[in-house]
């Protein structure tokens, strides 16, 4: 099934459903693999993102079932990341090659790939650590099963859902005004995380409308992925003050990240043009003439 509310379900009943859905495919990720371990690594921290993306929306109602859930997928997240990190690395690296002007430069590019391939595969040919935290993680998921069917969500009604919706769309666009203001890495990195959270909502919503929505969900996702590269690159630059060749490093990652940063900014102002009770209330309306 989508990630989304069904038409005649009860949202109590619709977060559930979607949290069982979430797990058994990350059950299925684990017993079923289908690709190379960064795959599947990459699969399940999308899985756990959608979770908490899922719990955020109603945490006005659960806030204890909230933060000790919340906790536990952020964890397994972050087991998970060294792989799928060392792999976005090497691809923001070779995404800087087109801005190489020198062989200098592509020298420069050309020597941290080659250790960051290598760090890479390290860490990939590592297989019997990797297969330990899949079958420990997949041990744990099936408890996890059965505290979902558990969960008290008694509380859980629509106004919670508006309530934890225009709560996460006004963090994201306070980011944006920050970074407006104030550019830093500290300060995209945390618009980054209120512009997941804020697709991942938009997303759980898209059966009221699916063709406005989603192409609200489309231009999110982007923001997300130019914030993702801003981000990593964000990182590598303190990789690249360690070398001999940071000078050549730093020069095409500020180049880079202005470009990405710019693009950012000016597709969030466009995003985040209406304010909180303006988009909450027009999507309301959606969601209600949709169940109607």
């Amino acid at each position: 099934m989508a990630y989304r509310f069904k038409r005649s379900e009860r949202v109590s009943d619709g977060v559930r459903r979607i949290a069982l859905e979430q797990v058994e495919r990350a059950l299925n990720d684990i017993n079923q693999p289908e690709g190379n371990s960064d795959t599947v690594a990459h699969q399940l921290r999308k899985r756990f993102k959608k979770l908490r993306g899922l719990l955020r929306l109603i945490r006005e109602a659960i806030p204890d079932l909230y933060h000790s859930e919340n906790a536990w997928f952020r964890d397994q997240a972050r087991e998970l990341s060294k792989l799928r990190d060392a792999e976005a690395f090497v691809e923001a690296v070779e995404r800087l090659k087109p801005n190489c002007q020198t062989q200098s430069d592509h020298d420069a590019l050309n020597h941290r790939l080659e250790q960051l391939r290598e760090q890479r595969d390290d860490i990939a040919n590592d297989v019997v650590d990797l297969e330990q935290t899949l079958g420990t993680l997949s041990r744990d998921l099936s408890d996890t099963r059965k505290r979902i069917q558990n969960w008290n969500l008694k509380k859980v009604t629509q106004k919670n859902v508006w309530r934890g919706f225009a709560k996460t769309y006004e963090r994201g666009k306070t980011d944006l005004t920050i970074c407006l203001k104030s550019p830093t890495a500290e300060h995209f990195h945390e618009w980054r995380k209120r512009v997941k959270y804020h697709w991942y909502h938009i997303r759980l919503l898209s059966g009221a409308w699916p063709r406005v929505v989603k192409s609200r969900a489309k231009e999110l996702k982007r923001l997300g992925d130019l914030l993702g590269d801003d981000h990593d690159l964000s990182v590598l630059r303190g990789w690249f003050k360690q070398t001999d060749d940071a000078k050549a490093g730093k020069r095409l990652i500020s180049e880079r990240q202005k470009n990405l940063q710019q693009e950012a900014l000016s597709l969030g102002e466009r995003i985040y043009a209406e304010s909180p009770e303006v988009i909450t209330e027009r999507f309301q309306r959606y969601f209600k003439i949709w169940r109607k």
